[in-house]
């Protein structure tokens, strides 16, 4: 990866999205250079950062403008995109986990943003959330990671022709513990609606349940057992030729690994083998995990984000950065991973979600990090002889 360049915001960040946020009015051909939105998380401070892609990356530090930042009324989690009022700027919806609430932030199409009343859930402890038409109705859909309890539950809010909101609550039967990320895809393969999108819940309490979407609000849950925590999850395309996505995430109590799992397209995952980075599991974090390519192949990669811990002595602190576990295009990754810094090594960055988009469209991905140690964001421009590619 090539040089990072880091835009800060008002506290500690953590969800982030990349799309096309603002209408810049010195650009009326819309160039479609991708914009940032992060939450930030500390009390005081809790908002929204936007930053607005100028697409001038011959000086990177100058090529974000943070707009912003939007305040929330208490602490958020994650956010998502999307044109929830039909004026064809993209919104944001926002998990605010302490009040069990969600938060809509209307995009005013010119760079501002609004708060709209809250969204009271009918579960507890939002966490991850997903933007899509689930019953394929044209209107976006949110669906959210969240708790009753002690058991993981997604919660469904369907956005009616009139505007509001139907709560739809599935159960997770059998899993345990809190819900954490949820991701969206077709991971089901069916003949009458390929369209249907289903849904991926990553659960703290060693599950992965998966929700096949049978339409007109009918879910059937499959449940696989993971035996570790997990608070990161993403989708691939692994296998060239098989259309169905395969599965990775992060395995948290053992710090130094993520774990790939095989589609079986019944709604399933087959665990397949860890992938193990050369880094102290006592002194790092897993965050986040991204899936896309990376290098001049067509395979797909994944992309970890880990966070340094800060000790009281020399070396004071341990590096934080991105691990990219480059794809061979059968569903297995090279054995030894490269290790790319977010920030300078003593500042102690501690990046926790990552995503994967083009954002000086050269015509190669780049990566993204909320750094919640330093208060800021990074972007890592593509180099590619920095990833060489997988297998032939």
């Amino acid at each position: 990866m090539g040089e990072d360049n880091g835009g800060c915001v008002d506290s500690s960040p953590l969800g982030l999205v990349i799309a096309e946020l603002v209408d810049d009015p010195n650009d009326p051909a819309d160039d479609g250079y991708p914009d940032v939105a992060v939450v930030n998380c500390l009390h005081p401070g809790e908002s929204v950062s936007v930053f607005h892609n100028t697409g001038d990356w011959s000086v990177p530090a100058s090529a974000l403008t943070l707009l912003g930042p939007f305040t929330l009324s208490d602490e958020p989690y994650d956010v998502k995109a999307g044109d929830f009022d039909g004026d064809e700027d993209l919104d944001l919806a926002v998990t605010l986990p302490w009040e069990g609430k969600l938060a809509i932030l209307e995009n005013l199409g010119n760079g501002q943003f609004e708060m709209t009343p809250t969204i009271d859930l009918d579960t507890s402890w939002p966490t991850g959330l997903v933007v899509a038409d689930l019953n394929l109705d044209g209107r976006l859909d949110i669906a959210v990671g969240s708790t009753v309890g002690q058991s993981p539950k997604v919660e469904i809010l369907w956005k009616e022709s009139d505007a509001s909101w139907t709560h739809q609550v599935i159960d997770i039967p059998e899993a345990t513990g809190f819900g954490t990320e949820i991701v969206a895809g077709s991971v089901v393969k069916k003949l009458q609606t390929p369209a249907l999108l289903d849904l991926v819940l990553a659960t703290d309490g060693g599950y992965v349940a998966t929700l096949v979407n049978r339409g007109n609000g009918q879910f059937d849950v499959v449940l696989t057992y993971t035996e570790v925590p997990t608070y990161g999850i993403a989708l691939g395309r692994f296998r060239a030729g098989v259309i169905l996505p395969d599965l990775v995430l992060t395995d948290y109590p053992a710090m130094d690994r993520a774990q790939v799992y095989w589609n079986d397209v019944y709604g399933g995952w087959n665990y397949k083998r860890p992938y193990v980075f050369d880094l102290d599991p006592g002194l790092y974090q897993l965050g986040g995990v991204a899936t896309g390519r990376l290098n001049a192949d067509t395979k797909i990669d994944f992309v970890l984000t880990v966070a340094g811990y800060v000790d009281p002595g020399p070396p004071y602190r341990h590096p934080s950065g991105i691990i990219v576990f480059v794809g061979y295009g059968d569903g297995t990754f090279v054995e030894t991973p490269y290790f790319f810094h977010v920030d300078d090594p003593r500042n102690g960055a501690k990046p926790k979600f990552a995503k994967i988009a083009d954002m000086d469209q050269d015509g190669f991905n780049d990566v993204v990090t909320s750094n919640n140690g330093t208060h800021n964001i990074s972007v890592l421009i593509n180099a590619l002889e920095a990833i060489p590619p997988g297998g032939g």
